[in-house]
């Protein structure tokens, strides 16, 4: 007997040619009792006929399978560029890896192709299955090895994208197709399997396409008929949205029209315009004709999709529209005497050129522009039974109230009507669109809980239809916004993110300035320093396009907020200077920047400056159109009062914003106005005077100003313009002014400066520095008191003045 002291391999390949049943019992014998020092490595394009389950059960047998075969992209490049040397882009590498699927034959006859074309990247944006040798080497070295029914089963399910037993018997008339589907996965012939329960499967895109692309060049017939009989089992199913595409590329374009039709609703609610509106443009004329009302819906979306997309977008969607118009005026030259259908389709062509014209109007902000078009827009909706189309008045209602004039409270009576009959029709795109105007309407009414409430009802909806609507990242920022509105940071800091993710998916440009400058924003008030300028940046850059200049206040206030918050006070006095204008004509576009402006006002300590532009404007901003916005307006006049030292007056406006702001629940807008604010409400908790006050509320209110005063935007800070009046003999200003002025920083100290000035707190200093709390604060503590400062903005502003940051 031969005894080993090595161990022995034995490697047999191509396993899969043997089919005689003694072998495979004696293999199977051998490997049950296999000696120690022996491994046996198998090479098989199917599963051998063995225990498989039990050996892996047991930790007998190791497996190499197709998907540890697949190339990598890194793999792919290394591949092309040593082996094959061809030094590729980079996106060239990853379009090859994703087409052939990491298949490495497929990828060598592709890279063998590449060296006869010259221009690589377009050979590899165009790689099919079409292409000679892909189509050679499937023949020869696969299929031309597999029965006729196998081969013939094959290319008749090329035309499908995906597959089950079902739809296979459908398309093949072929009985027994599961088990042919689990011959095919087992004899590894390209399928893919897309669930755990062996029903639905996947041909490989580059094979399928060798199949497709041969059964199209020898029976173009028997695959239009394919595809037919594909689209009556998707319909049959229900699936109308997978029927769609098979009916078309089968040009049996009625059904495809009619299954269009039948799917419309459910096809706007996945954001499929676009996918409907080149369905509808390869109908031929005839049938054309008769779905003329589906080619207007499917502009009128598509036109709706993009309003808020970049001007080349829209642009080129705004052509496509005009071409869907052109062929329905066509049919509609055709008939020689005006039907009631071809008057309607002529009012709904007016409505679309009306609606784009709007869009441009609000762009523009032409108050008068839109007044006209809104007017001619109530005439030719007299007639008009379909809520979609309504929509369309609707909207730029919304929009000169909202965009132009801020007074959206104004509007909750008319939009719940449409909500009451868009609820009536049983339109969910339109219901859905309507809650979010309702959202925001009720926000504007400072009704915080009816628009929580109307947002959460209008998300729950969306997800009761598996809609995929650009309305959820709209819904998502209301969500922030009260989130915010309650100071319950970490909920709004989560909204905003879910913003931010749904405007990149839906590349609506106004969501995605939305999200940029309220997350940069939100950042700005937790002190998450860093991020702000890029994001700011990228907003800025979208803005610079003309019709999202209406966008451009929302970037001023976050950069505003932003200096006052790192204590750049230079920059918020020269922006103050340079926005004068904002105090001589009154403009509700630009009212979120006239705030700020007496936010910057407050922080630099010119109340004067600041009560003369809120009494001069107060009739504009104390709106019960803008509930929101006359809270706001409120508390900053209080503050000022406050820094003037008109204690009662103070104390009476702040009394009328709590009034207003308690039924909703305001917090936030108290604690951004900062320390003259905390000082109202700690007057109106300690001496009471007024019995509609509710002292909980107040105390509710003081308890989410932080011990540390830095966190607030408007804290009080001294203005250090040249004509700054200086402090008064006595005061507690002059006397923090002299104390220590001169003596030097400790170098820990100036660590902590520069932390400060970069908005930490006193945590994130501990943190940082790895200190203990106590440590951070007695550290802040000494700065103060060595600048002569009352608190951060003031320590960090006298520090720029001395050149120590």
């Amino acid at each position: 007997m031969l005894h080993l002291a090595e161990p022995l391999v034995l490697i047999i390949d191509d396993y899969h040619s043997i089919n005689e049943p003694a072998i495979q019992e004696g293999l199977i014998f051998l490997l049950e009792h296999l000696p120690t020092h022996l491994h046996l490595i198998l090479a098989s394009r199917i599963n051998p006929p063995f225990p498989l389950a039990r050996w892996r059960l047991h930790g007998q047998v190791e497996e190499i399978r197709h998907k540890d075969l697949r190339f990598t992209q890194e793999e792919t490049g290394r591949f092309l560029l040593e082996s094959m040397h061809l030094p590729l882009a980079e996106e060239d590498v990853k379009r090859l890896a994703e087409r052939t699927e990491g298949w490495i034959a497929g990828l060598q006859l592709a890279a063998l192709a590449l060296r006869q074309h010259e221009d690589t990247a377009a050979f590899v944006q165009q790689l099919s299955g079409s292409h000679r040798l892909l189509l050679d080497y499937v023949q020869e070295e696969i299929l031309a090895r597999q029965p006729a029914r196998i081969q013939r089963f094959l290319f008749q399910v090329s035309v499908l994208t995906r597959m089950n037993a079902s739809l296979c018997q459908a398309v093949t008339g072929e009985a027994d197709c599961q088990q042919m589907l689990e011959t095919l996965e087992v004899s590894n012939l390209f399928l893919v399997p897309l669930d755990e329960q062996q029903r639905w499967y996947r041909l490989h895109d580059l094979f399928r396409g060798v199949l497709l692309a041969r059964l199209l060049a020898t029976e173009p017939a028997l695959a239009q008929e394919l595809q037919c009989r594909a689209a009556r089992w998707y319909g049959e199913q229900g699936i109308l949205q997978e029927a769609i595409p098979y009916a078309v590329a089968a040009a049996d374009y009625p059904l495809a029209a009619r299954l269009m039709e039948q799917a419309a609703e459910e096809l706007w609610l996945s954001g499929e315009a676009r996918t409907v509106y080149n369905w509808v443009m390869l109908l031929p004329d005839p049938i054309f004709q008769k779905h003329a009302r589906l080619a207007l819906d499917a502009a009128f979306r598509l036109q709706d999709m993009v309003n808020q997309s970049i001007e080349p977008l829209r642009t080129r969607t705004q052509f496509q529209v005009e071409a869907t118009i052109a062929r329905v005026e066509a049919v509609l030259r055709t008939r020689e005497t005006p039907t009631p259908s071809a008057r309607l389709l002529q009012r709904r062509i007016e409505l679309l050129r009306a609606g784009s014209a709007a869009f441009d109007a609000v762009s523009a902000g032409s108050s008068h522009m839109l007044q006209q078009l809104w007017q001619e827009m109530q005439e030719l909706i007299k007639d008009e039974d379909d809520i979609s189309w309504r929509m369309i008045p609707l909207a730029l209602t919304f929009w000169m109230s909202e965009s132009l004039q801020r007074q959206g409270a104004n509007l909750v009576p008319q939009f719940l009507e449409a909500k009451h009959q868009a609820s009536r029709a049983g339109n969910r795109l339109v219901l859905i669109k309507i809650m979010r105007w309702l959202t925001h309407i009720y926000a504007r009414a400072g009704q915080l809980h009816l628009a929580y409430n109307e947002c959460q009802a209008a998300l729950d909806l969306i997800e009761q239809v598996g809609g995929q609507t650009a309305q959820t990242g709209y819904l998502h920022y209301y969500r922030a916004c009260i989130y915010y509105a309650w100071n319950r940071m970490d909920e709004a800091l989560e909204a905003a993110q879910t913003l931010r993710e749904f405007s990149h998916i839906w590349q609506q440009v106004d969501q995605i300035i939305v999200g940029q400058t309220y997350s940069a924003w939100l950042s700005v008030i937790s002190g998450e320093l860093d991020v702000v300028p890029a994001m700011l940046a990228k907003a800025g850059e979208i803005v610079q396009q003309r019709q999202f200049a209406l966008h451009s206040f929302r970037v001023t206030v976050v950069q505003v907020w932003y200096w006052l918050k790192t204590g750049d006070l230079v920059a918020a006095r020269s922006w103050a200077e340079r926005e004068a204008a904002l105090l001589e004509t009154w403009d509700a576009k630009r009212k979120e920047e006239f705030m700020t402006l007496i936010r910057v006002y407050l922080v630099l300590h010119q109340h004067e400056q600041a009560l003369a532009a809120l009494q001069r404007f107060s009739t504009e901003l104390d709106q019960s159109g803008d509930s929101s916005s006359r809270i706001e307006f409120l508390t900053l006049w209080a503050a000022a009062y406050q820094q003037a030292g008109e204690i009662e007056c103070a104390r009476e406006v702040a009394i009328r914003a709590l009034t207003i702001s308690e039924p909703a629940g305001y917090v936030r807008v108290y604690v951004d106005v900062g320390q003259p604010m905390q000082e109202v409400l700690q007057s109106l908790l300690t001496n009471p005077t007024n019995s509609m006050i509710a002292l909980p509320y107040i105390s509710k209110l003081l308890a989410a100003f932080p011990a540390d005063h830095a966190h607030t935007t408007a804290e009080v800070a001294p203005d250090i313009s040249p004509s700054s009046q200086p402090p008064k003999q006595g005061s507690e200003g002059q006397k923090q002014s002299l104390l220590l002025p001169n003596e030097p920083l400790t170098r820990r100290e100036e660590e902590v400066l520069r932390l400060l000035a970069q908005g930490a707190t006193n945590q994130d200093i501990a943190r940082q520095l790895v200190v203990s709390l106590g440590t951070a604060k007695k550290h802040v503590a000494g700065i103060l008191s060595k600048l002569g400062a009352e608190n951060r903005l003031q320590a960090v502003a006298r520090a720029r003045e001395r050149s120590l940051l």
